[in-house]
């Protein structure tokens, strides 16, 4: 699955960064450094591929935020990449200093330096809170501390936050512009497009409670790509997200605050992207739907119960086939003891999942934990889990046991 954005290469990476801040009241400075770079010392150039070159990067980052007044806030944010595609390649002749970052980096014929930024002003009269927000970056702009493909975008926004009946009701919407293609380097103009977002919320009654959320804002996502289902691997593909809809519903049964019913349901259409490239025969659409019940009670002073139960359904429409998973859990957690210090608890799952062209697969998972505070600043745990996946072709069984011990100082 990494083959699809060449995340999978022949090289070992290291990287690491370092951030200093200083922060009061009214103002908050934040200067980053982040350095990775591919390892090369057992790599012959000759025997790798021609595009799985090893890669060099220096990010240096500032971000400033600056209360005004009391009704006005001003925020901002810099990056700049500084990143060598190859370094088997010469070194750049008469560099200058700000190109050798001032003697971070030694950059080559293949380094660009890119930047990103963003910078807004936030208003807040008291009915309702404005932030005007412009961002910017770069074409070719990109980082080996993050999987974030996204660029050569330049968005300007505003948002508006409006609680309404002393915040029984809050509505929040955001709308603005962005385009692409900022250098004109196809000889075109790029596009511009509408882009925007609409969060409701609602308190009806004192028991039901109400979230809808709605954007269209291109967003990169990691998701798994597996040939079992639900076995935590890593492989990535990278997705990027056009509109995702979401839609929460609280309803608290009885009076006394201790059982509650939740209902979520999702919806998003995506298109990938390969080689930072959307892809038009990659669009792929994702339907969840989740109800969930939970209670909880107690036995005089020294003892609380929760029992939990759900059921989770969801359908991903891939260029490939249909997915389809179902399947119901139930857990149970007791917490024992003057003052609760022994929490002890079970969960039980199981799925079944119909891809087109294969036979089901069931997923069956069972959990028990426990914590134990031994004193005021420690505690012990285990967890033992029992996986049993009945899945076409590769069946197995799997037992996990941990103990943990946790000491706060």
């Amino acid at each position: 699955a990494g083959s699809i954005q060449r995340l999978e290469s022949p090289y070992q990476r290291m990287g690491g960064g370092l951030q200093l801040g200083y922060q009061d009241e009214k103002t908050e400075v934040k200067l980053s450094i982040f350095s990775a770079a591919d390892r090369t010392e057992n790599q012959d150039p000759l025997s790798v591929d021609s595009l799985d070159r090893p890669e060099r990067n220096v990010c240096l980052g500032l971000s400033f935020n600056q209360q005004i007044s009391d009704k006005l806030i001003f925020q901002s944010e810099w990056a700049l990449s500084a990143l060598t595609r190859d370094q088997w390649q010469p070194a750049l002749e008469n560099a200058t200093s700000l190109q050798r970052l001032f003697g971070l980096f030694n950059p080559k014929i293949s380094t660009g330096y890119h930047q990103a930024y963003q910078f807004g002003i936030q208003f807040n009269p008291g009915p309702f809170d404005l932030l005007v927000q412009f961002e910017r970056i770069d074409p070719g702009y990109r980082t080996l501390g993050s999987l974030y493909f996204q660029n050569d975008i330049e968005n300007i926004t505003s948002q508006v936050s409006l609680p309404i009946e002393e915040g029984k009701y809050q509505v929040q919407g955001r709308v603005g512009l962005q385009r692409n293609n900022l250098n004109q380097s196809s000889g075109q103009n790029g596009f511009k497009r509408f882009i925007g977002s609409l969060a409701l919320s609602a308190q009806w009654t004192a028991g039901i409670n109400s979230q809808i959320n709605w954007s269209n804002f291109r967003t990169t996502n990691r998701i798994r790509a597996i040939n079992v289902p639900f076995v935590e691997i890593d492989s990535i593909v990278i997705v990027q997200s056009n509109n995702n809809i979401n839609l929460v519903n609280t309803f608290q049964l009885g009076k006394n605050g201790r059982q509650f019913v939740t209902s979520n349901f999702t919806f998003q259409d995506a298109q990938t992207i390969r080689n930072d490239n959307i892809q038009d025969d990659g669009h792929s659409q994702f339907l969840m739907a989740l109800i969930a019940y939970n209670l909880s009670f107690t036995h005089g002073e020294d003892r609380r119960s929760n029992i939990s139960a759900s059921i989770l359904a969801h359908q991903n429409q891939l260029p490939t086939g249909k997915v389809i998973l179902f399947g119901p859990s139930i857990g149970y957690q007791i917490k024992w003891g003057k003052e609760l210090p022994l929490q002890l608890g079970a969960t039980a799952a199981f799925s079944q999942v119909n891809a087109e062209g294969q036979e089901a697969s069931d997923l069956f998972r069972f959990q028990i934990s426990g914590n134990y505070q031994m004193f005021k600043a420690s505690q012990l745990g285990i967890t033992a889990t029992y996986l049993d996946n009945q899945s076409s072709g590769q069946p197995f069984r799997e037992l996990t046991i941990g103990l943990r011990f946790g000491y706060t100082f």
